[in-house]
């Protein structure tokens, strides 16, 4: 078994699944505290920055802290720049919804504003 995994995980790497999978199946509020597999599982797909899962952090981080210039905004705007639907549709309304000066995107290569 660990040798299939091993090669899972290679293939994986190497055809940037983790960037093209689809994670619209999976709730994105989560109401249960996540399992550290979920977590790792989830990490994984931040890691390759798969627009779903930037989605998904943005929507936790943003309306939980309902902070402009953070982590959460920054991984909506990621995710809306590469033409994911739900992220493209969240990050317009933030920005009709707030004057543009409180708006604080960081580059990808920053990472974390808040860093």
């Amino acid at each position: 078994m660990k040798a299939t995994s091993k090669e899972f995980h290679k293939i994986c790497k190497e055809y940037d699944v983790y960037t093209n999978a689809s994670l619209h199946k999976f709730l994105v509020v989560d109401w249960s505290k996540p399992s550290a597999e979920k977590k790792a599982f989830f990490q994984r797909f931040m890691e390759w920055m798969n627009p779903g899962a930037l989605y998904r952090e943005g929507m936790l981080n943003f309306f939980k802290h309902i902070d402009f210039k953070g982590h959460g905004l920054l991984c909506l705007s990621i995710a809306a720049e590469s033409r994911h639907h739900d992220s493209m549709v969240v990050f317009t309304l933030i920005q009709f919804s707030i004057p543009i000066d409180e708006i604080n995107v960081q580059s990808v290569s920053n990472g974390d504003p808040d860093r």
